[in-house]
């Protein structure tokens, strides 16, 4: 493994078979506040995007580069795949606003209780109600894992 520093100070890790490469393309800096781009003849290259295309080819068609780790700067091959918008609306952490604690754990002042939901694939499912955030969260996770597998996140 070897890093390239961006001007940030932040350090992108790739393959050490990749670096070479990806230093021939020009220098290399911080883009949309997660990852790492270079500009080459006009064009905007995502670093994560070049390596999977050197590595794996073409992605699949309506997939996308997914960071298994959600670090974008983690660029290895071994931390890179493939998925759709959904499976990566599936690997994000809970929202900065989340007040349970828990991803996808949400409070009823009606009820004075917790309910577990998930949105997956544009469609809603409802988990039940809960007496405690941690509940609800629990049962997040299950539904979560049985929806998105290995990109379920509910952390």
């Amino acid at each position: 493994m070897k890093t390239i520093e961006l001007p940030t100070g932040e350090l992108v890790k790739v393959d050490d078979d990749f670096y070479p490469m990806l230093m021939t393309l020009g220098s290399w800096c911080k883009q949309t506040g997660k990852y790492a781009a270079t500009r080459h003849r006009g064009t905007l290259l995502l670093m994560h995007n070049v390596v999977y295309l050197w590595r794996f080819g073409a992605l699949p068609k309506g997939t996308t580069v997914d960071h298994r780790d959600r670090d974008g700067f983690n660029n290895l091959t071994s931390n890179l795949r493939p998925a759709t918008p959904s499976q990566q609306q599936a690997n994000t952490a809970k929202r900065s606003d989340n007040t349970s604690g828990y991803k996808g754990a949400f409070y009823i002042k009606q009820t004075g209780r917790w309910f577990a939901q998930i949105r997956y694939a544009g469609v809603s499912y409802y988990g039940g109600c809960f007496d405690t955030p941690k509940e609800a969260g629990e049962k997040y996770a299950e539904m979560a894992r049985g929806l998105s597998g290995e990109f379920a996140c509910h952390d």
